[in-house]
């Protein structure tokens, strides 16, 4: 099967329609809260990543309590109008992200995302990324939902799996080359997109 023939698409998120939002807004050199804050970027790396594994897991979880702790495990404060200013300036959309939608949709496909994610960034990036009004709530499988990440084994993966209509003519992307190969041994297809963007989102997906 061609891509341009699947019948439904799993799109991930972070990397692949917006940014990867904790790692964008913490580690920009320069204008990330790390630098801005004198945080040493190995100590806001490491407990990003511990957080990060933490709330993407959490059916409910504040994004305020997501900051003071990672303040807490930094030892710096991080001020909320500082982390407001940060995510307005830094985090992105893919630029073609919309136009991928509107592809999709033209071809009568369905939009579904797969991504691991939290319940306050969720809704944050799918309005970034201008695909509230396209994706099929049928085909929406979120780790924080789910209780379970891409990388758990059993995951998400095989939660999307089970619950897919056409496992075969579903094509998942994401931009990491590992959780790809996961999402094909439990049957999906499944495109690598580069996390830096390096090439056109639909010319690479939907090739002619």
């Amino acid at each position: 099967m061609k891509p341009r023939d699947a019948s439904a698409w799993l799109l991930d998120l972070g990397g692949v329609l917006t940014d990867d939002v904790w790692q964008r807004m913490v580690l920009t050199p320069g204008e990330g809260l790390a630098d801005r804050l004198g945080i040493d970027r190995q100590a806001a790396e490491a407990a990003g990543t511990q957080l990060w594994e933490r709330y993407a897991v959490r059916p409910e979880a504040d994004e305020d309590e997501y900051w003071r702790d990672l303040a807490t495990l930094v030892g710096v404060p991080i001020p909320s109008s500082l982390v407001s200013e940060t995510e307005q300036k830094l985090v992105r959309a893919n630029p073609e992200s919309s136009a991928l939608v509107r592809v999709l949709e033209e071809r009568r496909a369905r939009i579904g995302v797969l991504s691991n994610n939290t319940a306050f960034w969720y809704p944050k990036q799918a309005r970034l990324a201008g695909i509230e009004h396209a994706v099929d709530p049928e085909l929406v499988f979120l780790s924080f939902r789910a209780r379970v990440t891409k990388e758990d084994v059993p995951g998400l993966f095989e939660v999307a799996a089970n619950r897919v209509p056409a496992l075969a003519a579903t094509v998942v992307v994401d931009d990491q080359l590992e959780l790809v190969r996961q999402a094909r041994r439990v049957g999906f297809r499944a495109i690598h997109y580069p996390p830096d963007w390096s090439r056109s989102l639909v010319d690479h997906l939907l090739p002619r």
